[in-house]
């Protein structure tokens, strides 16, 4: 299986983003409503583009992060 980083591709349809992340279809749909996840319409598909599945990787790291010291269980 090809990891993100070595796919040399610049964009996913939601069909494939769903295969990378451990999210369900309405998830991803809810997450490009929301402008969360970066997205273009091409006719009637969703393209989702490289860099935004990257930057809501890093901001659900920061996240989680955040939550963690906010509870105490990691150091600042």
């Amino acid at each position: 299986m090809t990891t993100l980083s070595e796919d040399t591709r610049v964009a996913y349809s939601v069909k494939e983003v769903l295969q990378m992340l451990p999210l369900g279809r309405s998830t991803i749909y809810d997450l490009v409503a929301s402008g969360e996840l970066r997205s273009r319409k091409v006719g009637k598909k969703i393209i989702i583009p490289k860099s935004a599945i990257e930057e809501l990787l890093d901001r659900q790291k920061v996240n989680t992060r955040t939550n963690r010291q906010e509870l105490g269980q990691c150091p600042n």
